[in-house]
């Protein structure tokens, strides 16, 4: 992502940004001496912007959009509907459309094709102004490895982003690259990444029993292996979600991130993650529905 940001941004420019989001796409904005501008992924939508909520935050200087799903924090996918007319806003606006799709084979719908939608699979799209970011970090939990690549069909892109790449990293790592390979094209290890799907599925499916249990079920998500829980009311003060993440740590030692972490909408909720065994997820999150119900008491 910083790859294709420094390929395409300049001093001065605007980047849309999803909030909540991984807080990374700010830092990397920030340092190419560009403005992020936080669009939100709206609770009553499932996590989703309203498209017309974006055109109204573009100004002459925004070039950029970063899409991410499935998301991180929320596990909130766009459909292809939602996704094209997100993609139509942006062509109005003549912007660049970033897409981080690193969870995109982690999706839990019923697309044949073991995928949640993605940019380049819409059929009405300008493909020279589209940048897809993939990797095997998380389909295939190599995050240590660091191999990803982007697709574009804009070569000038292409031609910056090898420039680039020359000047920080140089190559990638053989060994890496060769257990990327094997990922991609074992069938064993696709049929290890299709079980860790199924095992993803089973871990939310038992955390969104335990919310409903103690009435505190928000939203079913779609994709990746997060789940937003709302842990304090809708007028908290800032930093509440922290020290609320810190007692749950201390006191339960359960371990989950504030909501603050990825922006202004999530202030409140907590991210639980999944990548967790089946048992540790349950008791986890039973405790962390312990703890809710015992701050809402006060």
């Amino acid at each position: 992502v910083s790859t294709a940001l420094q390929a395409v941004v300049e001093t001065g420019d605007e980047v849309l940004i999803p909030d909540p989001a991984w807080s990374n796409y700010d830092m990397m904005v920030k340092l190419l001496g560009a403005r992020p501008v936080h669009y939100r992924l709206e609770p009553d939508l499932g996590w989703k912007p309203d498209p017309l909520s974006l055109k109204r935050l573009c100004s002459e200087r925004t070039k950029v959009l970063l899409l991410c799903s499935p998301s991180n924090p929320t596990g909130s996918v766009l459909e292809q509907r939602e996704l094209q007319a997100i993609v139509d806003v942006a062509a109005d606006m003549g912007l660049v459309i970033i897409s981080d799709e690193i969870y995109a084979r982690i999706y839990f719908g019923d697309d044949a094709s073991g995928r949640a939608p993605g940019l380049l699979s819409l059929p009405n799209i300008d493909r020279s102004r589209c940048i897809v970011v993939d990797g095997v970090s998380k389909s295939w939990a190599m995050t240590g490895f660091r191999v990803g690549w982007l697709v574009t069909h804009n070569l000038e892109v292409t031609a910056t982003v090898q420039k680039i790449l020359e000047a920080s990293v140089s190559c990638g790592v053989p060994f890496s690259q060769a257990a990327a390979i094997a990922a991609l094209e074992s069938k064993e290890a696709r049929a290890m990444a299709d079980n860790m799907l199924h095992e993803y599925r089973k871990r939310r499916d038992i955390a969104l029993e335990v919310l409903e249990k103690h009435g505190l079920y928000e939203y079913t998500p779609q994709g990746a292996f997060y789940l937003l829980v709302r842990a304090l009311s809708d007028t908290v003060t800032t930093g509440a979600d922290t020290a609320f993440c810190k007692t749950l740590l201390e006191e339960h030692h359960v371990a989950v991130s504030p909501g603050s972490a990825f922006g202004d909408v999530a202030q409140g909720w907590v991210r639980v993650s999944l990548a967790s065994g089946i048992n540790d997820v349950k008791e986890g999150v039973t405790r962390l529905c312990e703890q809710i119900q015992i701050q809402r008491r006060f």
